[in-house]
């Protein structure tokens, strides 16, 4: 399948990006509205107020900023390219919405959720400010960045906007690539295929997980197996070394993988000498261990 998932989460994250700087602007502009007392912050009901509806206030600029239309574009671009790529295939186009519907609820989820959490935080965190009357140019340079001397926050809010913006970017390529292997994975197997190489160009960002895999055939039972089955902890917990990753199916190596499954037949994987996962299962997993 030719869907350009790559460009197009890179779209989403460009135009997502210029919109996160935009809201940081916005949320250092409320930071100013809060009443002080010689450069500190007031425990005032208004003040109390203020932070609560701070939330509300970022959720509805972010929406004027346009994500919901960016969202909507993300959607749209992508049906159209599935639609492209069916070329008027009546079972693929079916097994195409199918999937894109499925993606489009799991990120809408996804998204509001993260959303939520993380203006949660900021609440959170000018509350806390207001509380202990801490200086108001410490809460502000923690939305605006650079130039933080003196804070003495639990945490910049800063850091809140970039994580959230680098998480969502990264779950839609994520999704988006895990989309497209979910199409092929389900016109493989209608196809009576059972048997797919572990694929992909190794370059020096190459997960150690997806390097030990390089090559290797597998089933869908076996990359289950790997999420799930004891025999295979040492794989498991080299795919999760630098954190807890979506499921092996269909995302592969977890966030951002861009491997691929490519079918084969058990017969052409012997002849080709290749390994075989069902064969060589616990010799993988005795060298996961070395890797850890």
């Amino acid at each position: 399948m030719a869907i350009d998932d790559e460009r197009i989460a890179n779209d989403f994250e460009r135009t997502l990006r210029r919109q996160i700087d935009r809201l940081e602007a916005f949320a250092a502009e409320l930071i100013v509205e809060l009443d002080t007392d010689e450069g500190r912050l007031e425990t005032t009901r208004q003040n109390l107020e203020r932070a609560v509806l701070m939330r509300q206030r970022l959720t509805n600029e972010l929406n004027r900023l346009g994500f919901q239309s960016t969202v909507r574009n993300l959607y749209s671009d992508l049906a159209t390219e599935l639609e492209q790529e069916a070329d008027g295939n009546a079972e693929q186009l079916a097994v195409s919405e199918s999937s894109l519907a499925a993606f489009a609820s799991n990120m809408t989820r996804n998204l509001d959720n993260a959303w939520f959490t993380m203006t949660g935080r900021i609440q959170e965190t000018v509350e806390a400010a207001m509380l202990t009357n801490a200086p108001i140019n410490d809460l502000v340079a923690g939305i605006a960045g650079p130039g933080r001397a003196s804070i003495r926050l639990t945490a910049p809010l800063e850091a809140d906007f970039k994580s959230w913006l680098n998480w969502s970017s990264s779950a839609v390529s994520t999704a988006l690539s895990s989309m497209v292997r979910q199409i092929q994975i389900i016109e493989a197997s209608e196809a009576g295929v059972r048997y797919f190489i572990y694929q992909g160009t190794t370059i020096a960002t190459t997960r150690p997980f997806c390097r030990l895999m390089q090559g290797v055939v597998v089933t869908l039972d076996d990359l289950a197996a790997i999420g799930n089955d004891p025999k295979y902890s040492n794989i498991r917990k080299l795919r999760n070394k630098d954190g807890r990753q979506p499921p092996v199916i269909p995302s592969l190596g977890g966030w951002r993988c861009r491997h691929n499954l490519i079918a084969t037949s058990l017969q052409d994987a012997r002849d080709d000498g290749r390994r075989i996962f069902q064969r060589d299962g616990e010799e993988l997993n005795q060298e996961a261990a070395r890797l850890l």
